[in-house]
């Protein structure tokens, strides 16, 4: 279960806000192919083939540009690395968003941790 379905199940958050928080998230959060054009690792074509192979595939994007040649995998890790300095998580950006707080962030990630060890322990 994500950490969004779990706030959803909880009634921490409507359907409605699910979607508003899920929409600034997405909003804000750059895309693995951005990065990798702006650093001159991609072409606009590159991207356009990569996107055109992941779609319906749930394959990832970096394993398809390795695949394809247009990267290596330390190329796909940096990336990667810099996506990840620059996401905002779905429970940071409720905060933002006021539609909880800070510390109910905290408490709330704890009883999902729980919860999700419980669940892999079964």
């Amino acid at each position: 279960m994500r950490f969004r379905e779990f706030l959803r199940s909880r009634g921490i958050l409507s359907d409605l806000d699910v979607l508003a928080v899920g929409q600034a998230q997405e909003r804000h959060n750059v895309f693995f192919g951005t990065i990798a054009h702006l650093l001159d690792l991609l072409s606009v074509e590159q991207i356009s083939t990569i996107l055109e192979r992941q779609s319906g595939t749930g394959r990832l994007f970096g394993e398809i540009a390795i695949e394809l040649g247009y990267m290596t995998a330390e190329q796909v890790l940096r990336v990667l690395e810099l996506q990840d300095e620059k996401h905002v998580r779905f429970g940071e950006m409720a905060v933002a968003l006021r539609y909880i707080t800070a510390e109910q962030l905290r408490d709330l990630l704890d009883e999902y941790a729980t919860l999700e060890n419980r669940e892999a322990e079964a």
